[in-house]
């Protein structure tokens, strides 16, 4: 234990030194007091004496002083400039006023210049010693707080810059020993915590990853071998913080053992903690207890290997497959590709599937289809394509003829293998067998490949009331004195008289009939050619014009004319 300091001593038996004192058990000798005189060295077992009347004593200093010339000192501890208009003589306690007209500033009275008086009044702070401050107008020297630095006549304390620490009332800070730290502004230095190093700044850093620091470390260390260290780690051999099992730690950095290896030991240094995966077993990159993975179904383990898929045409429906041996032939009528896990899938609609069928299976041959069954076995089970359809390979179904084709045979393999509608004839339905008794309808032709019996009508200017024709070049012409429409026939009304004043020639159509010639009328229907048309009757004029699609006839000749026979215009 340490001792008990005796009075004017510390506890290590150093005696206080002057201008500071030690009581009884005290660890560090205090600063004099202010109004205390501690000059005495034969015993600083307390704060020394007052200081007389007229003397100061601001702190700090071993001994009192006398009051300098122009200032009070009533108390011993403070010190103050006399007011204006007063003054005080060195070693006097108290200030005087002025005589009248004298000037007092030299403390001794003596009359003013020209009888004017000048008036002088500091605000100067006093002139501390270093460890001390005195701020403007407070004439006083107060110790520097701790964590802070005054050096002589300082005016006002000063941090500690970081790394350093100051106690009460100095005149420098001191610099932390190589194991401690501070912040700025501290007074005292505290121990580098665990998981911290300090950096260039001498600033307290967090350790990164990988690393670690014990109490007072100004350095972090790398992790050691089998660890891992966290961000801020304290100790590199922490037991939370062992490398796992299914893995190996070097310098802090984790590595999984890899796949077809496990490794049951925690804390391991090097790969050699990774060993081979048992057959039987699916060691994936980091396993840690390989009885936990079973090589899965679908396929199968050897030793130090991870899963291998059973090959296309087999399955595997069990867990702990070692070999290829344990891969399953792929039953009849079912399909099973790489890594399948069950008996396969059934073999599709269009398709059949001898034993050890793979992905690909085997399409219903063209001119065949399935029958929209799955599950079918061998080729026999594909049924031939009926009449009025195609069935290409693989078809699950036939498909129907299309419009304009038809087929009146079995197994027809494509849609070039169907027979077009003939010409006159049509097909108007998918999925017919026979053309016959389908003829194209009067005013029509039908070519071959026709999908309806009004495929192509007859052009305007001609009819036909025929329903064999496949051609429009063998629809008739339209017969003088008639204009016909497009799939005109003799009785559906299409083919209709000229009307008055127009004339139609062979092969008039409808939206095309041409008007009697100026000069010339037609009052009659039917007319054929334009020598139908007859001329003009006198006191009218025919211009040969229609309105509103409706020939004009012969006009009134205006007043002031005279129009003769076959007049063209009223001027």
């Amino acid at each position: 234990m340490c001792p008990i300091a005796i009075p004017g001593y510390t506890t290590g038996g150093l005696t206080c030194p002057v201008g500071t004192y030690a009581k009884e058990g005290s660890f560090d000798c205090e600063l004099c007091k202010p109004g205390m005189d501690c000059s005495v060295t034969t015993d600083r077992g307390d704060s020394g004496s007052a200081c007389v009347p007229s003397q100061y004593q601001l702190g700090g200093s071993p001994a009192c002083k006398a009051c300098p010339k122009n200032y009070e000192c009533p108390f011993g501890e403070t010190i103050a400039r006399c007011p204006i208009f007063s003054y005080s003589l060195a070693g006097e306690r108290m200030c005087k006023p002025c005589p009248d007209g004298q000037d007092c500033q030299d403390s001794v009275p003596a009359p003013c210049p020209n009888n004017v008086c000048a008036v002088s009044q500091s605000d100067d702070p006093v002139d501390c010693i270093v460890g001390y401050y005195s701020m403007p107008l407070t004439m006083t020297c107060t110790p520097c707080p701790k964590g802070h630095y005054c050096a002589a006549k300082s005016t006002t304390p000063t941090k500690c810059a970081a790394g350093k620490y100051a106690p009460e009332g100095v005149g420098t800070c001191t610099a932390c020993p190589d194991e401690y730290y501070s912040k700025e502004g501290a007074e005292y230095c505290s121990p580098i915590p665990p998981g911290y190093y300090l950096d260039t700044a001498k600033a307290l850093t967090v350790c990164p990853h990988k690393t670690f620091s014990r109490w007072g470390e100004t350095t972090c260390s790398t992790c050691p071998d089998g660890f891992l260290c966290p961000q801020q780690s304290g100790y590199g051999y922490v037991w939370q913080h062992s490398c796992p099992r299914g893995s190996w730690c070097k310098a802090g950095v984790q590595t999984k053992c890899p796949a077809g290896t496990f490794g049951s030991m925690e804390r391991g240094k090097d790969a050699s903690v990774c060993v081979d995966c048992p057959p039987g077993y699916n060691c994936y990159e980091g396993t840690a207890n390989f009885e936990l993975v079973p090589c899965p179904k679908g396929g199968y383990c050897p030793s130090g290997k991870s899963v291998i898929a059973c090959p296309a045409g087999t399955f595997n429906d069990d867990l702990y497959g070692k070999s290829l041996a344990d891969c399953k032939t792929c039953p009849i009528g079912h399909t099973c590709s790489s890594e399948t896990k069950d008996g396969g899938t059934l073999c599709a609609e269009g398709y059949y599937c001898p034993r050890g069928a793979g992905a690909i299976s085997y399409p219903c041959p063209a001119g065949t289809h399935g029958n929209s069954q799955t599950g079918k076995k061998d080729m026999n089970e594909c049924l031939p394509c009926p009449p009025g359809h195609y069935c290409p390979e693989g078809s699950a179904s036939p498909t129907k003829a299309p419009k304009g084709y038809f087929t009146p045979l079995s197994g027809m393999p494509s849609l070039e293998s169907l027979y077009l509608c003939p010409p006159k004839h049509y097909c108007d339905q998918e999925g017919m067998v026979t053309y016959k008794g389908n003829f194209c309808q009067a005013g029509y032709v039908c070519p071959a490949g026709s999908k309806s019996a009004q495929e192509v009508a007859c052009p305007e200017g001609t009819f036909s009331d025929r329903r064999d024709l496949h051609d429009t070049k063998h629809c008739e012409i339209c017969p003088q004195g008639y204009s016909c429409t497009s799939a005109s026939t003799s009785t559906n009304n299409k083919i209709t008289s000229c009307p008055q004043h127009r004339y139609c020639p062979e092969g008039t159509k409808t939206s095309k009939i041409p008007l009697c010639p100026p000069g010339t009328y037609a009052p009659f229907t039917n007319a054929k050619s334009q020598y139908d048309c007859l001329p003009c009757p006198p006191g009218s004029y025919c211009e040969g014009t229609e309105t509103s699609g409706t020939a004009n006839g012969p006009t009134d000749c205006p007043k002031g004319y005279f129009c003769p026979p076959g007049t063209k215009y009223a001027d």
